[in-house]
């Protein structure tokens, strides 16, 4: 996998198929239950900058492909 595929913020610049996401309903517990299992959180949890409050983050599939897991607040 090239360098600029590994990190999170560049992976996005780039052309092409680069994540996926996946809505979920609880992003904290998902995330702790995911982290718990030995899973990558490549990105910090943040807010949408549109201040609606939905949320998101980044974890890694075993093959270092990003997945997104998005909360929505409604």
């Amino acid at each position: 996998m090239a360098t600029e595929r590994k990190e999170a913020v560049s992976n996005l610049s780039i052309g092409g198929i680069n994540h996926f996401a996946i809505v979920v309903d609880d992003l904290d517990e998902t995330v702790a239950e995911l982290q718990a299992s030995g899973v990558e959180l490549a990105y910090t949890v943040n807010d949408v900058p549109d201040s609606s409050g939905d949320r998101w983050t980044f974890i890694r599939d075993n093959e270092g492909m990003l997945i997104e897991l998005y909360q929505s607040a409604s």
